[in-house]
């Protein structure tokens, strides 16, 4: 074999490498980022597996979303159960039709988002609701939402969409929540860091809330307000991943903590659960959240403040 067949073949290998290589590249791209910027949406608006989904009201919806997106109303992602508990879970065939509605497959790429800031909470529970389908691996949520990316002149449209029958065969991630019974067999353990999502003079009991009985927050649990992890200024984007591992390290969690999230009713506390997950803990979520724990006069409830643990 002469050198000129010989360097014909090298070249082919090093082509066949930076190809695999980039496409390698791309389908992480495509498939392993929890949190997605305008930019990267604009470069895949138009990827036929992709489903945008506007997380808000009809009326908002109407007014302009993000091109080819279809709405998800924030209503459908919650159960209240007659004379118990509200914003739980729905049931498991509400969701699967749910993902009917929506268009979701078992190859579909799902980017979330809010329409605007009220909304930041309920796009992160639909992240939770869809991880604890068995859809997290495809799942994103757009940084800042509607509101980022119309400050960056992304596409708008009015056009209601009505995608074709999705499908999806659910494989649920049963660790995902916890409820009352675990959580309080696990309120000693070292391993289980509990995050009380709600703002400060609720978790102190300062505040009063009157639907529940009793005030405070779960006893070992620790205090970090949900709208801490967003900067402060329009679009309410996340804060940098450095800031917010410094937030969660200064709890004292650890690379292999359990972190498990609540607040009142279980929304304000899954943009918490997200971060935590984003950060890559293992990230649990209790559903039934203080208006469950506090009426159980069985179970531990504080009111003196603890932000932060020992060192």
């Amino acid at each position: 074999m002469n050198k000129f067949v010989k360097w014909i073949i090298y070249l082919f290998i090093l082509l066949l490498i930076f190809l695999l290589h980039n496409r390698i590249i791309l389908a992480g791209d495509k498939s392993n980022s929890k949190l997605v910027s305008t930019e990267w949406l604009a470069s895949h608006l138009n990827d036929p597996d992709l489903a945008i989904i506007h997380v808000g009201r009809m009326e908002g919806y109407k007014s302009g979303h993000i091109s080819g997106a279809v709405l998800l109303s924030s209503q459908k992602l919650y159960r209240n159960i007659p004379g118990g508990l509200s914003h739980q879970v729905p049931d498991l065939e509400d969701l699967k039709q749910m993902m009917v509605n929506l268009g979701v497959t078992g190859s579909t790429r799902i980017v979330l988002y809010f329409e605007d800031v009220r909304f930041a909470s309920s796009t992160d529970r639909a992240y939770l609701t869809l991880a604890w389908l068995g859809l997290g691996n495809r799942v994103s949520l757009l940084d800042g939402g509607l509101p980022n990316w119309r400050a960056e002149k992304g596409s708008i449209s009015s056009e209601i969409k009505k995608p074709p029958p999705g499908h999806i065969k659910p494989e649920l991630k049963e660790n995902l929540l916890v409820d009352k019974k675990w959580l309080k067999n696990n309120l000693t353990d070292p391993k289980v860091v509990i995050i009380d999502s709600r703002p400060e003079p609720a978790y102190t009991g300062a505040y009063k809330d009157l639907r529940f009985k009793r005030h405070g927050h779960i006893s070992s649990s620790y205090n970090l307000p949900f709208f801490t992890l967003l900067e402060s200024k329009l679009p309410f984007t996340f804060k940098n991943k450095k800031e917010l591992q410094g937030m969660f390290e200064n709890l004292g969690i650890k690379p292999d903590s359990i972190v498990v999230t609540y607040c009142d009713t279980g929304v304000w506390s899954s943009l918490v659960w997200f971060a935590a997950a984003y950060l890559g803990y293992d990230a649990r979520f209790y559903d039934g959240s203080f208006q469950e724990w506090s009426q159980d006069t069985t179970l531990p409830v504080i009111g003196q403040a603890k932000v932060k643990l020992d060192p």
